[in-house]
């Protein structure tokens, strides 16, 4: 699958992706997480997913984004600026 979906998209591909969200892998997750919580649909599920939620943002606010704005400094605060983190 990932051979075709090179052929099918290219390398290149990936730049896209980052032009529209900063962190696409991460959104993946919480979409994963969200398809679950409306797969279940129990209390349970639900509190656990917004734990969940509230540990990626702190994490991506505080950890990630911290330490991409020490690596490439005034054009990732740039990035930023351009790009949303998650979803609009």
């Amino acid at each position: 699958m990932i051979i075709k979906s090179l052929q099918t998209f290219g390398a290149d591909y990936m730049s896209v992706v980052y032009s529209v969200i900063r962190h696409p892998t991460y959104a993946g997750y919480l979409l994963f997480g969200l398809g679950g919580v409306f797969f279940t649909f129990t209390l349970y599920f639900i509190i656990f997913y917004l734990i969940f939620l509230v540990g990626f943002y702190i994490h991506t606010r505080f950890v990630e984004e911290k330490e991409l704005i020490e690596r490439f400094g005034s054009s990732y605060k740039e990035y930023m600026k351009k790009v949303p983190a998650f979803f609009c």
